[in-house]
């Protein structure tokens, strides 16, 4: 289990099965800009993210 210290309430610890999206697993197909972002926020509510690239990579690496 992993604990992490939540900001709002410093008194009170957040563990990965209390976030709302736990137990939720997402394949993201997405390319560009977006679709990662949405992808990134989705694993920091708890989700489990499986990321999918063609074999080339994800094209939005080039931008920098």
């Amino acid at each position: 289990m992993t604990v992490f210290s939540n900001p709002i309430t410093p008194s009170r610890d957040i563990t990965v099965e209390n976030y709302p999206l736990a137990g939720v697993r997402v394949i993201e197909l997405a390319q560009g800009i977006a679709g990662p972002y949405a992808g990134k926020w989705l694993s920091a509510l708890g989700a489990d993210v499986v990321k999918v690239e063609p074999p080339w990579g994800e094209p939005a690496r080039a931008f920098g």
